[in-house]
């Protein structure tokens, strides 16, 4: 537990008075008190971890209060081996730090929560576990933005950091971003809400949920979906002003090359005349119905496959970078759906804006 650990009781010389307190243990003739805080929580759950393998109980409040988190990592670790063991052990903590629930599984994970004098110890799904280890900290939330991907995560990044500069925030709100993982999104936030947080499910409407929407909202999960049956590159197309648009798309040609976006949109133009020139800003020229572009432009940012990622912005950093394009245009989306389910968002996260 410690680098040396070779502690014996000797007597503190420069102790206040020579009386018992004057008894304490040393390493190497220094006196523990000496030590550092974290060597000396060490010692103390060493201490508390042998009794314990005797058939008693270790209770560990923050158990990382004064580790470092290397320290942290292999504490848990040591911990978690000595409940597993086959002894009468038993090991309970308290924590406020995401590195000691990445160290465990769902199943060591408990949620207490306390309301009208009424106490529940909530068992963890094994449905979480992907959250456990990446996302840690939405345990330590009293919000959880369940986003169905890393589209709607890269979004909701960036409306944060918008939102932080007017004043507020997710975290000043309690707020976590978590990755649902496409269609393991539903059974995440229904998870969560069974635990009693606050959740919500931002995402597409393309494609039927499992939970069901309404199985969902019975549950407690707030829906902050899509109209139209479309996912959120298909709303975005639908819903910002063509200059928006413009810059949609050039963002994806940057990333991918001019002509495989361009192509990519001409081959959803289904029936309509194609004769697209490489500018976006041009394409408005090209005889082509407005609403049959934006569906067209929503369908490749979909579902185009550009070295072998399905759709253009599937990837949190050009996500944000999409969410950056949004946030430019936001005062021309009140009309929008867009404009509405993000302030539908904010009006989630911040209750009391």
């Amino acid at each position: 537990m410690t680098a040396r650990g070779d502690f014996r009781p000797q007597l503190d010389v420069q102790a206040a008075s020579l009386t018992s307190g004057g008894l304490s243990l040393h390493d190497n003739g220094v006196p523990l008190r000496r030590a550092g805080l974290g060597t000396r929580r060490l010692l103390s759950i060493a201490m508390q971890r042998e009794v314990a393998k005797s058939g008693g109980i270790c209770l560990l409040d923050e158990v990382e209060h004064g580790l470092e988190p290397h320290r942290i990592r292999h504490l848990v670790r040591l911990l978690r081996d000595d409940s597993e063991a086959e002894t009468r052990s038993q090991v309970l903590m308290t924590t406020h730090a995401p590195v000691v629930i990445e160290e465990l599984d769902a199943q060591h994970l408990r949620v207490v929560r306390s309301s009208n004098g009424c106490t529940q110890v909530l068992r963890v799904d094994g449905a979480l576990q992907p959250i456990a280890r990446k996302a840690a900290g939405a345990f330590l939330a009293r919000k959880i933005l369940v986003c169905e991907g890393k589209t709607e995560l890269g979004l909701g990044r960036r409306l944060d950091e918008w939102w932080t500069k007017e004043g507020t925030s997710f975290s000043y709100c309690g707020v976590a971003l978590v990755d649902g993982r496409g269609q393991e999104a539903p059974s995440i936030a229904a998870s969560l809400a069974g635990l009693a947080y606050d959740v919500a499910l931002f995402g597409d409407s393309d494609q039927p949920l499992k939970p069901s929407e309404t199985e969902l909202m019975e549950a407690g999960v707030e829906m902050i979906r899509w109209d139209g049956g479309m996912a959120l590159e298909e709303r975005i197309a639908r819903d910002l002003p063509w200059a928006g648009v413009v810059e949609m798309v050039e963002l994806a040609m940057e990333e991918y090359g001019e002509r495989g976006v361009t192509d990519a949109v001409t081959r959803r133009l289904g029936d309509a005349p194609s004769n697209l020139s490489g500018s976006p800003e041009d394409w408005l020229d090209s005889g082509v119905d407005v609403t049959v572009l934006r569906t067209a432009v929503g369908k490749a940012a979909k579902d185009h496959k550009p070295a072998n990622r399905k759709g253009w912005f599937k990837r949190v950093d050009l996500a944000e970078e999409l969410g950056d394009i949004v946030v430019r245009h936001y005062d021309r989306l009140a009309a929008t759906d867009l404009g509405r389910k993000i302030l539908a968002l904010k009006a989630w996260s911040q209750p009391d804006g």
